[in-house]
């Protein structure tokens, strides 16, 4: 329990012996503890000094009542408070920010800083840039981090900053399964200037992102927010290694994707034409045939209709060889089912 007594202002001030075993606090102990923290607030003001805290920030943000309590004590708006809070909060940033309860307290403290101390928290991440990565893997840690970044969209200084601290550590984030949110946050939140670091990051490795199971998903995220001219160059680096993406597990959701796209000046069913025995063997692939699919569907679709048949063309000449296995009979249905007359000759 707490003490009753009753002190002065300036022994407020140096009041640090606050007991830590909050979960055996009355509501009458909170009640006396924030009056504590009150009247340290004013000893502050009052003497013009920095306060000592008198108790354990990191022990009581990841308990649930004693971080409801700092929640309100942030609501005084000290800056003397807040910040050495901050201070000791980015001590151990990790450990508050994958927490259940003290993410959400990291929350309110940066909804209560400064340019200047939130600029103090992107230093943070970026001298330990590692332990920064951690907390982006974890539940918690990435929420927050996605929340921080959108607290950034009006602060174009230190949008540009947090993208090139996400961007040192692009591949491991991206091909994480949780990780990877705080890199598509950073796509629609920012603009393209802001995010240039991250999209030429993105182009330079986006053979290991495609052949990755969450990174394929995070490059076609990428590719829906991307603009011109990256994007143009991201698509012909994709149309370029189609052939080999497209034999892989997961690049070929990268490359059907890109062909749903419909861009006539990104033509991946050129690049595929150019080695027809490659293609034939891509449509009798387990994953390759899905691409052969998504191409003639794509192709129709957009009224292509020379590529349509160039590559239709190409695959019913060898259709008594497809249709040997399951995935060349499933070409060839396509293909039928698009073009009745193919049906026919094949028939004949």
């Amino acid at each position: 329990m707490l003490s009753n007594n009753c002190i002065g202002v300036q022994e407020f001030g140096d009041y640090n012996e606050l007991p830590l075993d909050y979960k055996d606090w009355s509501q009458d102990d909170y009640s006396k503890c924030l009056n504590v923290l009150l009247n340290q607030s004013v000893a502050a003001l009052y003497y013009g000094y920095q306060p000592n805290l008198g108790f354990d920030v990191i022990k009581m943000a990841k308990n649930p009542k004693a971080s409801r309590l700092l929640q309100k004590f942030l609501e005084l708006n000290n800056y003397y408070y807040i910040q050495r809070i901050l201070n000791e909060v980015l001590d151990s940033f990790f450990e508050v920010m994958i927490d259940e309860y003290g993410h959400v307290f990291f929350l309110k403290l940066v909804e209560l800083c400064t340019d200047e101390q939130m600029k103090l928290i992107l230093v943070t991440f970026h001298y330990h840039v590692d332990l920064f990565v951690q907390t982006a893997f974890m539940k918690y840690g990435s929420k927050t981090i996605q929340m921080l970044i959108k607290s950034f969209k009006k602060k174009p200084p230190l949008a540009k900053y947090c993208s090139e601290i996400v961007s040192l550590k692009l591949v491991e984030l991206m091909t994480h399964r949780t990780g990877r949110y705080v890199v598509e946050q950073c796509f629609p939140v920012f603009n393209e200037k802001q995010n240039e670091v991250l999209y030429r990051g993105i182009i330079s490795c986006f053979r290991e992102l495609a052949t990755n199971e969450s990174g394929c998903a995070s490059l076609n995220v990428c590719i829906n927010c991307i603009t011109n001219p990256l994007k143009k160059e991201l698509l012909e680096k994709i149309a370029n290694q189609s052939g080999y993406l497209a034999n892989d597990p997961w690049g070929n959701y990268v490359v059907q994707h890109v062909l749903e796209l419909g861009d006539e000046e990104i033509s991946i069913v050129d690049v595929l034409l150019t080695d027809e025995k490659a293609l034939v063997q891509l449509a009798n692939d387990p994953f390759g045939n899905y691409v052969i699919q998504k191409a003639l569907k794509s192709t129709k679709d957009h009224r292509e209709e020379t590529r349509h048949q160039a590559l239709a063309g190409v695959l019913m000449a060898h259709c008594s060889v497809l249709e040997h296995n399951k995935p060349g009979k499933h070409v060839i249905f396509i293909i039928k089912s698009l073009n009745p007359v193919s049906q026919r000759a094949c028939n004949s």
